[in-house]
């Protein structure tokens, strides 16, 4: 019997408990569509890989991974929201201000461009 506890699962399969899930990569604040993209998805995976639910988590693992622009931008909404001036208090309201601020105006008039090129 002891020996079959220290074996692999059937399978070969890795309880999800022993995987290292890797952590998403900072947004710089860069505006690229592309890469903000990347890092709500990378963000949106981590929450799933990590069984993160609360709307209050995620807005806080989310602020943990801004730097350089996009943490300052930060620092600004959080004292605007201490103020009372907005709220960001769910993901998705994170995400809508994220694209407002860092989603280029003309991404759409580029990736037209790109295609016709």
């Amino acid at each position: 019997m002891q020996v079959m506890a220290n074996q692999a699962p059937v399978g070969g399969a890795i309880p999800v408990s022993r995987v290292k899930i890797p952590k998403p990569k900072p947004f710089c604040g860069t505006r690229d569509a592309k890469a903000l993209e990347k890092y709500i998805f990378d963000l949106e995976q981590y929450f799933r890989a990590t069984n993160t639910v609360t709307e209050e988590a995620k807005v806080m693992l989310a602020m943990m991974h801004l730097s350089e622009d996009a943490k300052l931008w930060w620092r600004s909404r959080f004292v605007d929201m201490q103020e009372g001036r907005c709220t960001i208090d769910t993901w998705d309201a994170l995400k809508r201000e994220l694209r407002s601020q860092f989603f280029p105006e003309n991404v759409e008039i580029l990736a037209r461009r790109k295609l016709l090129s």
